[in-house]
């Protein structure tokens, strides 16, 4: 315990502290919303499949074909676009 008490934990100034957590909190947010973007287009992805192998595609599911295969990770708005194109 002795050797504990003498141990030197260096702590940053108050001020990076806060820009850490506002960094983490971003990161927390930005996060999420890759996952739930994921999520949607894992959805679309099997809506797609499902339409495809009952021969119900149509020329609008093209589009969502396009737009699914162009969504960067983390732009959930373009999933829910695709979405909206499939229904």
């Amino acid at each position: 315990m002795g050797q504990l008490a003498e141990l030197h934990v260096p702590v940053p100034p108050i001020n990076r502290q806060k820009q850490f957590a506002l960094v983490a909190k971003r990161f927390t947010v930005l996060r999420a919303q890759q996952q739930e973007a994921l999520r949607q287009a894992e959805q679309l992805f099997d809506t797609l499949l499902y339409k495809a192998f009952r021969g119900e595609l149509s020329a609008s599911d093209g589009e969502a074909v396009k737009a699914l295969a162009a969504v960067p990770a983390g732009e959930a708005d373009a999933a829910r676009q695709m979405r909206l194109a499939l229904e």
